[in-house]
């Protein structure tokens, strides 16, 4: 059974046992971001010495060794995609005056609801879920509901990593859900040392839920000494320097105002990363290459044999341009022992196996599933398909709508029921390449579809600017020749055959003669 065994339970630093075994998924990916600089910092970790190398074949080799960053940019592409369009608030003139300011500027730091999320929903990919809280300014009561909207106090977005929420507490509540009665949040803040330098400060922010009728609480620690050693590998805090409780506040809010999105749920507050898969693959093809181009050195130079030679004929031997080489025997002789290529081959191929291995996985959030679907769904909506990628986003979409309410009881108001939030989802059809564009456009020209729809369709897929107006264009294009003449013409043009309508014309002036 796990246990905190080896750690201070009551230290408030003390990570939980979910935070140690999430930790160990997080490790290598967080290396994988670090790129090559990280993967060498690691050495023998991610890059294993063989047996019996030396070490300063290995430490040259650990030198000459690139990580391909297939996990990276993986990661980059897939958080981009739901947030390279804003996020789209229905009915949101009608929310609440504490409110309105969120979407130009989520976090109070400047950051707008789209910007801000996107950096949420890309670490929620990278670990399996991500967390934010709604905090809210604490005036001890001392300011009335107008008196805070006037001086723009209002509630704000705290996005939280995992790895940063060390710990956690539930109960089971009345609906016989499970539910956050304390959050212990490991936070950073820098602070000036002497006349121009800086030091950093650990700090662990603790939120109780409101127990028997009373209010909550914030409570914040502090590390005696300027820095906490963190382990590379569980990302637990092993110092032995004591926190001290420096504040206490108390909190009106009813429990803990954190929402969390999850990717991949394992439990409550756990999750596992979605791309764990290709982040292995990707270390796979770390040692890999750095194999292939430990070869490439002995295949690029060859290996010089001498056979025949006396000792003092080889202290005095020198192997360059211009430079005679001789022997008293007969039989000695010098030859390159050059390497056959065979592994070189090998190493390519397999290269080339991981890398493709690397980009299937990398696809597969965004593959299009009809998984889950009765024969007789699949029959009435066969058009309709989704993919994991589509789903993150509306899951994004919900907890952005909690959030909102969240904030909204911080100030003891209410959220619209019209109020929705849009999270661009439609680039699944992206994939399906431009062979279903050129049918598209086959339909237009044999009248199948309305130049609305086609233009539609086009902007859907990226082919026009996402600020084309459709309807305004299809009304331009109603009053131009229509489409079916131009490619006519432009046919005609294209083979050198005569117009018809001249043809026509030639042959009324013959007749007439």
């Amino acid at each position: 059974m796990a246990t905190t065994s080896g750690k201070d339970p009551n230290r408030v630093d003390v990570t939980s046992i979910a935070y140690d075994a999430m930790a160990v998924d997080w490790e290598l990916l967080d290396d994988l971001l670090g790129g090559t600089t990280a993967m060498r910092a690691r050495g023998r970790t991610w890059l294993p010495q063989r047996e019996k190398e030396k070490d300063t074949v290995y430490l040259q080799r650990l030198a000459g060794s690139y990580l391909y960053e297939a996990y990276r940019d993986t990661l980059e592409k897939l958080a981009s995609k739901p947030f390279s369009r804003s996020i789209a608030l229905r009915e949101d003139g009608q929310l609440p005056d504490p409110l309105r300011g969120i979407a130009d500027d989520a976090d109070r730091q400047g950051n707008d609801l789209t910007s801000f999320f996107g950096d949420v929903f890309r670490e929620a990919i990278h670990r399996g879920l991500s967390h934010v809280i709604v905090d809210m300014p604490m005036t001890g009561g001392s300011l009335s509901i107008a008196d805070e909207r006037d001086l723009g106090i209002r509630p704000y977005f705290v996005h939280l990593s995992p790895r940063n929420v060390l710990g956690w507490a539930t109960r089971v509540g009345p609906n016989g859900a499970d539910e956050l009665v304390q959050l212990r949040i490991l936070e950073e803040v820098t602070r000036p040392d002497g006349l121009y330098g800086e030091k950093q400060i650990n700090r662990i922010r603790v939120w109780n839920a409101p127990i028997g009728g009373g209010p909550g609480t914030v409570e914040l620690w502090e590390a005696e000494k300027a820095h906490v050693q963190v382990d590379v590998v569980t990302h637990s805090l092993t110092d032995t320097d004591s926190y001290v409780l420096i504040d206490v506040v108390s909190h009106s809010y009813p429990g803990i105002p954190l929402r969390t999105l999850y990717m991949k749920r394992t439990g409550v507050m756990i999750g596992e990363p979605v791309l764990k898969a290709l982040g292995w693959l990707n270390l796979e093809h770390y040692q890999s290459l750095s194999q292939h181009r430990h070869i490439l050195q002995f295949a690029r130079h060859g290996i010089l044999f001498g056979k025949g030679f006396s000792e003092s004929e080889l202290e005095g031997l020198v192997i360059a341009a211009s430079h005679l080489v001789k022997s008293t025997n007969q039989d000695a002789a010098l030859e390159y022992v050059e390497h056959r290529g065979e592994a070189i081959a090998a190493g390519e191929r397999d290269l080339e196996r991981i890398e493709s291995r690397m980009e299937v996985l990398g696809l597969q959030p965004m593959m299009e599933r009809t998984g889950g679907q009765t024969a007789t769904a699949r029959a009435m909506d066969e058009a309709k398909t989704a993919n994991n990628l589509q789903s993150w986003a509306r899951l994004a979409e919900n907890m952005i709508r909690e959030l909102y309410d969240v904030a909204a009881t911080w100030v003891n108001a209410e959220v619209p029921d019209d109020f929705g939030v849009d999270v661009f989802n439609d680039f699944g059809v992206s994939l399906r390449g431009s062979e279903e564009i050129a049918e598209l456009l086959k339909a237009r020209l044999a009248g199948e579809l309305t130049q609305q729809t086609y233009l539609a369709e086009l902007k859907r897929r990226g082919v026009l600017a996402e600020t084309v107006d459709v309807e305004a264009e299809a009304e331009e294009a109603a009053n131009d020749v229509p489409l079916g003449m131009v490619a006519a013409t432009a046919m005609a043009d294209a083979t050198g055959e005569a117009d018809p309508v001249d043809d026509d014309e030639d042959d009324d002036q013959d007749d007439d003669a």
